[in-house]
């Protein structure tokens, strides 16, 4: 892909979203109500040497001075000064622990613990115990010398077969984790997969585009769910995957920023509730057998610092990335062959000497020395994910190409790494070509602008590029991962449109890719090409196509009534210092109620047993002040201070995306499940005041 616009397809709109997130986060956030912290569980059944996580929520972790965890009963179960609890006869015990605030508030909490007898194993349960031989917590912090492998040696061998047997995915009955995550994953490698079996047993991907990926310095570093919902995404649900499963998908990339809640001290210690956050994401993909792809995403741009002119900020990088790999690898090393590293995104090639994105770098002095870095990072990679043992020593790794491009990728100062296992390496690359179809969204766009595709050049163009990545990689024994490819919308003024052939683009780069020994991975961002709230491919084209080359079988959508019923209601909101600012109505115009509450607005009056995909849709009369504002609905707030009522930020029940006042904004209220004639409460604010008119309708989504 053309450096020029490598790094624009990550929101094909969300850019300016981007923009609008800075400014609307910008202000101070009223203080909320404190809250307590509480235990993840505060009761648990275990058999004999089984293991569970204990963990203390409810509160930040900046906010803890110190936790403390103790057993009443030693013999029947243990437990670690991180919480591992460990079961060792039958009987019950209590897990005392003890909570420190910084603020000097104390707290004791309890988890009872009730050990049983470990069940003799049937043929179907027996795989599912598979633990890791070291716990992650133990090699998580050694040093990266300590875990690479000695000069690994075997190199690809020619593809196999076109259409291998595979056995079914390895997952069981619902059990924890090491780290006490909830998984069907029974950590068996199988025996007779090759790159080929896996990337051929893979077939469609999808991304899950602008979630755990997101990044940036106003986000609220409090909790995960602050970075998963801020470039506009909703919080991820099984629901939502499921929904991917059966659309036809079989594999899910999950780009990750590892850096959004990492230890400043030089060690660079991954949160582990960023850790268990992407772990209970992995797992809604492997309870529905899909493969998985977890990677270091863009992170935030450190990447330039490979290519700083101080050497002790290239070591630094590279410490950086041997530490992140290490706990990345032990943290999941139980997992089975469904779970798949990728070395990097598109940042192995020219991001790592930017001066654009990091002014002290720049130390390379051409294309050569820059391949030597890519292919020795890649070989990092490899032999660190390779040293940390375990299933790790047979997993299959996704080695990405030179900036994911495929002229770049194919050149040959492009190496792949040797490996101390045959077959167990992909090489991604991503396509968007042409760029000015795929990523340019702006008809005005200073490097051009195309509104269609599907012309015998363009197809014959595809076919090209595809075609020179068969011949350097499939044919010569390493099958290909396309980890992202995608069509973005024309946006203007007045909105944004579906570019014409899209289904077409989408349906021949995937009708190549599948019969050539590669899997297309879709980049997705929430309601592009799927809809994250209902769950379901938006275009009728589009998903045709996917099911049908999925094997699935393709009915129409059954015809529903259309559903006029409509509630608005019209008149004055605003915000000032982040505070909504009290309600002028226009009670002629409306027929549903709207009310300030504090920190938000409650919307009464709507009987939502009328809706069956229920939407909100704010409209611009006449606002002034500011130009966005942030949006947030829930049927949930905290009324535990009776002058301050809000949202919070993380509520179970809740949506939250951006507003761009210049146009009409909706938010689907599906995955709220409302009921009955249950109130909606909405908070409207930004970084700067506004003030003005206003309508909000509740309909049928469009």
């Amino acid at each position: 892909m053309n450096k020029s616009y490598g790094n624009m397809k990550k929101g094909w709109g969300m850019l300016l979203v981007f923009a609008l997130a800075v400014s609307s986060f910008s202000g101070t956030v009223p203080a909320l109500a404190a809250k307590k912290p509480v235990l993840s569980k505060t009761k648990l059944v275990l058999e004999v040497k089984k293991t569970a996580k204990l963990k203390v929520k409810g509160v930040s972790s900046r906010k803890i001075k110190k936790i403390t965890y103790t057993s009443t009963k030693k013999k029947i179960a243990t437990v670690s000064k991180k919480g591992k609890i460990t079961a060792l006869k039958k009987g019950t015990a209590k897990i005392k622990v003890k909570v420190v605030l910084k603020n000097k508030k104390k707290y004791n909490l309890v988890c009872k613990v009730t050990v049983k007898e470990k069940a003799a194993p049937s043929a179907s349960s027996a795989a599912a115990s598979v633990v890791p031989s070291v716990s992650p917590s133990a090699s998580a912090t050694a040093s990266p010398s300590a875990v690479v492998s000695a000069s690994p040696s075997v190199i690809p061998s020619p593809a196999v077969s076109a259409n291998p047997s595979v056995e079914p995915a390895p997952t069981g009955e619902i059990h924890l984790s090491a780290n006490g995550i909830s998984t069907k994953d029974s950590g068996v490698m199988r025996e007779n997969m090759t790159a080929f079996t896996l990337v051929q047993d893979m077939g469609l991907g999808i991304n899950l585009g602008n979630t755990l990926e997101s990044c940036g310095t106003w986000i609220n570093s409090g909790s995960v769910s602050n970075y998963e919902t801020a470039w506009g995404a909703p919080v991820t649900t099984q629901k939502m995957i499921t929904g991917m499963k059966n659309a036809g998908f079989h594999a899910l990339r999950i780009p990750v920023s590892w850096s959004n809640m990492i230890s400043s001290d030089g060690n660079y210690t991954i949160s582990d509730e960023y850790f268990d956050r992407v772990e209970t994401v992995m797992n809604y993909a492997i309870n529905e057998g899909m493969y998985v792809i977890v990677n270091i995403h863009y992170d935030s741009g450190w990447w330039a610092r490979f290519g700083s002119k101080d050497q002790a900020e290239r070591e630094e990088a590279m410490k950086r990335y041997q530490l992140m790999w290490t706990q990345i690898a032990n943290r999941y090393k139980e997992y089975s062959d469904l779970l798949i590293f990728e070395s990097a995104n598109e940042e192995l090639g020219e991001t790592l000497n930017s001066t654009e994105k990091y002014a002290g770098s720049g130390y390379f002095s051409g294309a050569d020395a820059i391949y030597d870095k890519v292919n020795e990072i890649n070989q990092t990679f490899v032999d660190i994910v390779r040293g940390t043992g375990g299933n790790n020593s047979k997993r299959f790794l996704l080695i990405a190409g030179y900036d994911t491009d495929i002229e770049k990728t194919c050149d040959s100062r492009y190496k792949m790494p040797s490996d101390t296992i045959k077959d167990h390496l992909t090489v991604s690359i991503h396509y968007y070509t042409p760029a000015t179809y795929c990523i340019a969204e702006d008809p005005n766009n200073s490097w051009g602008y195309r509104a269609s595709w599907g012309t015998s050049s363009d197809i014959s163009e595809l076919k090209k590029y595809l075609g020179m990545m068969k011949t350097k990689f499939v044919d010569q024994g390493i099958p290909v991962i396309i980890g992202e490819y995608g069509v973005g919308d024309t946006v203007t003024s007045g909105g944004n449109e579906r570019k014409e052939g899209r289904e077409l683009f989408v349906k021949n780069v995937c009708e190549f890719a599948l019969a050539s020994s590669m899997c297309p991975v879709l980049w997705d961002i929430s309601g592009h090409f799927y809809d994250r709230i209902d769950c379901e491919i938006i275009n009728d084209a589009e998903r045709k196509i996917f099911l049908e080359l999925a094997g699935k079988e393709v009915t129409e959508k059954p015809d529903t009534p259309v559903n006029t019923t409509t509630y608005v209601w019209s008149g004055s909101i605003g915000c000032s210092g982040w505070n909504p600012t009290d309600i002028t109505e226009d009670t002629a115009a409306s027929d549903c109620t709207l009310e300030m509450l504090g920190g938000c607005y409650m919307l009464s009056g709507v009987d939502w047993s009328r809706f069956t995909k229920p939407e909100i849709v704010f409209h611009n009369v006449s606002l002034s002040g500011g130009t966005s504002a942030s949006c947030q609905v829930s049927t949930v707030v905290n009324d535990s201070n009776p002058y301050w009522i809000c949202i919070e930020e993380d509520a179970e029940k809740t949506y939250k995306a951006d507003w761009a006042f210049a146009k009409d904004f909706s938010m689907s209220l599906s995955s709220l499940e409302l009921s009955g004639t249950q109130s909606l409460y909405l908070c409207v604010r930004g970084g700067i005041d506004f003030s003005g008119k206003v309508t909000i309708t509740i309909r049928e989504k469009q």
